[in-house]
């Protein structure tokens, strides 16, 4: 598969190998100013499957937020792909730019809450307030559903081998490390964070692995990541089939158990 697209000039071009992932109708202000349109239709595609054919010297970029860079031609000024900071492996291709038919379609709006005034939505299509995993609680349900969100998981690991959670978590997966407060720093241990995960290690004197209990992480590329774990010298396992999920385990430096596992269809 060969997805071609260009800006609004011609002199920026790019192709796509692969049929983008998700499609989606975003209604947030960024991408109201970005396009000038009540709403942008963007698709997530592997960063991989993407590469510029030509003019990628006269793109610029801007940066909307701390972890999103719109890349966009210098010249006519058409906005071309999103860049995510905090999910490398992942670009947002305007669809509008797109010459050929990426065989998907949109199948959601998202930020419905940030949409212009004046704009009525139309379709079947699912609304999303916010994002999908984002969606705030409903103030009418009651003091039943008060836990919003899990915030973090805490996993142990033995004292002075900070250097060997940084290489695994930080370089491996690819979860950025944050500081610790000032207070707990003192404790030793380690965070790792990003936009979607929150994974904090903390020093336990009569230190044992978590063999049984674990996080599963949601990856986006599994495949090329396991193939990075094995050079890397991690032993990976394969498990029964989740329906609806490719899935492996893992263990971090310490023994801790880990799953891995990403949506497929």
């Amino acid at each position: 598969m060969r997805i071609a697209g260009s800006c609004l000039c011609g002199v920026a071009r790019y192709e796509i190998s692969q049929k983008p992932r998700v499609a989606e109708l975003c209604h947030c202000s960024m991408c109201r100013k970005a396009h000038g349109t009540a709403f942008s239709a963007n698709a997530e595609v592997e960063s991989a499957s993407f590469r510029w054919l030509a003019g990628e010297e006269l793109l610029s970029e801007f940066a909307s937020s701390p972890e999103r860079r719109r890349v966009f031609c210098s010249r006519c000024g058409s906005p071309l792909v999103i860049r995510r900071l905090d999910d490398p492996a992942t670009l947002v291709v305007s669809l509008g730019t797109l010459d050929s038919d990426p065989g998907a379609r949109p199948s959601r709006h998202v930020f419905v809450d940030s949409k212009a005034p004046w704009e009525e939505i139309g379709g079947d299509l699912p609304r999303f307030r916010v994002y999908p995993g984002f969606e705030p609680e409903d103030p009418d349900a009651g003091v039943g559903r008060m836990i919003a969100a899990i915030d973090h998981v805490q996993l142990a690991m033995p004292a002075g081998r900070e250097d060997e959670a940084r290489e695994f978590y930080a370089r491996l997966l690819g979860i950025p490390e944050i500081p610790k407060p000032e207070h707990l720093a003192r404790r030793g241990g380690v965070w790792f964070e990003s936009n979607q995960v929150k994974l904090h290690l903390g020093v336990e004197k009569q230190f044992r692995p978590a063999r049984k209990a674990h996080p599963a992480l949601r990856v986006r590329g599994l495949r090329r990541l396991v193939e990075r774990l094995h050079a890397a010298g991690v032993k990976v396992v394969d498990d029964e089939p989740l329906a609806g999920y490719d899935r492996v385990y893992v263990d971090d430096p310490f023994g801790n158990r880990l799953e891995l596992l990403e949506p497929i269809g």
